[in-house]
């Protein structure tokens, strides 16, 4: 090694030991500001990592919150955290998040890890899943390289006796849950795409779909326990071909239907597990579903359902009625969805989801939303459910009435909410915030331009609901 390669190796480290400080001394403030916000149980403390057993492992420590009924691990490589923030993005958005519920541990592996890299590790204690953790002081790592190879040996190669591509063909027993917190993990299309021949997330499928999704699988798929549902391990696009448009050189195109949302509203069997995605982004999701109601990612979620830590990037969703870009109908709970695009059909149209009783939380949409009929909003159109922490960006665009910046109607409640998108209405009921409610609201604002041809048009739209600013 040269004089100067060392010199530029010192340099380095000393920089990334210098950012360490202050990322933990950040963390620090944001723990004792969290946990004066929320009154939760307090911040692990303690908090450490270490390389694991095998090449792209950290295993991250903490001292026990007796007190805490869930714990937050956060992991983000620092490459990727400087390039967010100095792009003005929130550092909570750059972290990569995993939800444990407390059994008395004081350690998680985190694996698929990137060797040789700098990584930042947090913990956060929380008295339920998805409200506000209060945070622990940052860990630094530098994760090992590995010794001869970057990559494991997962697949080989069978040289082809046309001259055609190599197919790689997996290791027998491939384990799909690698860091063991019962969720299956989905790195493919077509493994996404076989979500819905298991829809309770349990890895017990026999359709054919499923096993060439999964090939030569453990038992189990390696969950330790019983599998709960999916995480997304890595980014997916559904411009396959790459062009910038959906068209029939993609992969789930389809004759022009596009994807086809998951989940069956016409029996009482509906999606009922988790979801997560990880902070990974979906992108070009294309849907014209214009034969039935409640289209979108997933068409209804049940009331068990969990969908978090999901970005879904230029999409694109056309339906009839209860359409939205990541659920049509939400009974259950979505909690950290992000959402940039175009939604458009007749009624119960929003964002992100057409119709929610359930809740959603800490989620945003990016959505130009458009609708022929009634229930027309930036990020839900029709909610007899809870929103809270949530915001709306988007043009709004109603023929028919009850049309709003963030939701449409609304007969549940919204908290800490904004909109600020343009609204137009042809018909009754258009607000900025909401057009039409007999809920409650509290904490929430919009401040979009705000245009309607009938009655009751206002920068917030009010109705009978009890609001609370």
């Amino acid at each position: 090694m040269t004089i100067m390669m060392m010199l530029k190796r010192l340099t380095a480290a000393v920089a990334f030991a210098a950012v360490a400080l202050a990322i933990i001394a950040a963390g620090a403030a944001s723990a004792l500001a969290q946990g004066q916000q929320n009154g939760g149980p307090p911040a692990p403390g303690g908090t450490q990592a270490a390389n694991g057993p095998a090449p792209g492992e950290a295993v991250v420590a903490w001292q026990a919150v007796d007190s805490a009924a869930y714990y937050r691990v956060g992991w983000v490589a620092y490459d990727d955290y400087k390039v967010a923030t100095a792009a003005g993005r929130d550092w909570l958005e750059t972290f990569t998040f995993v939800d444990l519920a407390n059994r008395g541990q004081s350690t998680h592996k985190v694996a698929r890890l990137t060797p040789g890299i700098d990584y930042a590790f947090i913990v956060g204690s929380n008295d339920s899943r998805y409200g506000g953790p209060t945070w622990s002081a940052w860990a630094t790592l530098t994760l090992a390289a590995a010794s001869g190879t970057t990559s494991c040996p997962t697949a080989t190669a069978s040289p082809p006796d046309n001259g055609a591509t190599p197919t790689l063909t997996p290791a027998a027993n491939v384990d799909y849950d690698t860091d063991d917190d019962g969720l299956i993990e989905i790195a493919s299309l077509a493994q996404l795409d076989v979500i819905r021949h298991d829809l309770d997330g349990n890895s017990v499928s026999a359709h054919a779909d499923h096993a060439a999704a999964f090939p030569n699988a453990l038992d189990g798929m390696g969950c330790l326990g019983p599998c709960q549902g999916y995480e997304l391990t890595a980014d997916l696009d559904f411009d396959t071909n790459g062009n910038g448009r959906p068209d029939a050189g993609d992969a789930y195109w389809d004759g022009g239907h596009g994807w086809l949302p998951i989940g069956d509203p016409e029996t009482e069997f509906r999606y009922n597990t988790i979801f997560d995605g990880g902070g990974h982004t979906i992108a070009n999701l294309f849907i014209y579903w214009t034969d039935g109601n409640h289209a979108g990612l997933f068409r209804v979620t049940g009331e068990y359902a969990e969908i978090r830590n999901v970005r879904l990037t230029g999409v694109r969703v056309i339906g009839q009625d209860w359409v939205g870009s990541l659920v049509g109908s939400n009974y259950g709970l979505i909690a950290r969805g992000s959402v940039d695009g175009q939604v458009s059909g007749k009624g119960g149209i929003g964002g992100l989801a057409g119709y929610n009783s359930g809740s959603i939380s800490n989620s945003k949409a990016v959505v130009a939303v458009e609708g022929g009929g009634a229930w027309i909003g930036g990020l839900v159109g029709s909610n007899a459910g809870t929103i809270a922490d949530s915001s709306a960006r988007g043009a709004v665009t109603g023929e028919g009435n009850s049309v709003g910046g963030l939701v449409g109607s609304t007969s549940g409640a919204i908290s800490g909410s904004h909109a600020t998108g343009a609204v137009t209405g042809e018909g009754s009921y258009v607000g900025g915030l909401v057009g039409a409610t007999s809920g409650t609201i509290s904490g929430s604002h919009a401040t979009g331009n705000v245009a309607g041809e009938g009655r009751y048009v206002g920068g917030l739209r009010l109705g009978r609901s009890h609001l609370y600013l």
